[in-house]
């Protein structure tokens, strides 16, 4: 989602993906200009880049200037022709299972979650 969002936000020449450790090692070294990073979800909260985007306060120059809420949507892909209630596992990344949670609780509580 951060990608999206960064794509919304910045022209796509302008954007370079780097790892945590390298994005923050390159706002302190002056090397970049801005970085968009996610740092709570409206389920899960905290992120674990919001510990780093707090410790920016203390480098010279550096400064969170927006919040750019983004709305996320999950769909829920199968084969053609599945049924919902042939669906016996939901595979997804833990914060996408932890977003969806109160929909899975109401409409497939048996379901295992991968």
């Amino acid at each position: 989602w951060t990608h999206q969002a960064c794509l919304e936000l910045f022209a796509e020449e302008e954007l370079v993906a780097l790892e945590r450790e390298t994005l923050f090692e390159a706002l302190r070294a002056g090397t970049i200009e801005r970085a968009c990073v996610p740092v709570t979800t409206s389920v899960v909260g905290a992120t674990p880049y919001l510990d780093d985007v707090l410790a920016l306060d203390a480098i010279a120059g550096v400064q969170v200037v927006a919040e750019y809420p983004k709305v996320l949507g999950y769909s829920l892909l199968a084969k053609p022709g599945t049924r919902r209630e042939d669906i016996r596992t939901i595979v997804a990344h833990p914060v996408a299972l932890e977003e969806v949670k109160p929909w899975l609780d109401r409409e497939m509580p048996h379901v295992e979650r991968r």
